[in-house]
């Protein structure tokens, strides 16, 4: 299984050969440098910064194996058999036109409504209503159960959660500039750290 950390740049267009447009994410990913191999996975750097950016636990682990100081460190679920420590993994694992899974923060949206939060269709906005435009309505019964259901959906804290988007078509590459370019959209805001996945739907 291959994977790779990277960051979303932001979205495009993108021309097929017959002219169709499409929605397409571009993501910097890589490169990645192991920091050192476990039983199942990689723990690996990304992001390479200053010395002054890092406290000085990091920055031993980092002297220790002769790497540079790495902002990012992550443990990635791949085979650890084919890596030393001190390897770099780039783009260049990837290959155009196999599908990837991409793993975000989704946007954060704060404290919101049922409308929002959980499609809720709201009340009346006329016929003498009153006050009843955005409420959640009724939420249980009376006195049998006499009590709210776990799970129930009401308003609350939305987004700023991990998701994935699986199967995201991989458009072209640019192993040079580390760079990627999928099909569709990608979780969170621009910027956002990203885990990419190669798909088990390939």
């Amino acid at each position: 299984m291959k994977s790779i950390l990277g960051r979303k740049i932001g979205m495009t267009q993108y021309f097929t050969s017959s002219g169709l447009a499409m929605g397409a994410t571009i993501v910097s990913v890589g490169p990645c440098y192991v920091i050192r191999k476990q039983e199942k996975g990689l723990e690996v750097g990304f992001e390479v910064v200053h010395a002054d950016k890092l406290n000085k636990p990091k920055l031993g682990v980092m002297n220790k194996h002769n790497l540079p100081p790495l902002r990012i460190v992550k443990t990635l679920e791949v085979n650890p058999e084919p890596y030393v420590t001190g390897d770099i993994i780039t783009v260049e694992i990837f290959n155009e036109g196999e599908g990837v899974d991409i793993t975000s923060i989704s946007k954060g949206r704060g404290f919101t409504g049922a409308m929002k939060r959980w499609n809720f269709k709201g009340g009346n906005r006329t016929h003498g209503a009153t006050q009843w435009h955005r409420r959640v309505g009724a939420i249980g019964q009376r006195s049998t159960p006499g009590k709210v259901f776990k799970g129930k959906k009401m308003p609350g804290h939305y987004g700023a959660s991990k998701v994935t988007v699986k199967n995201l078509t991989i458009l072209k590459l640019f192993p040079e500039k580390n760079l990627m370019l999928v099909k569709g959209s990608v979780p969170g805001a621009n910027g956002n750290l990203v885990i990419v996945r190669y798909s088990h739907e390939n």
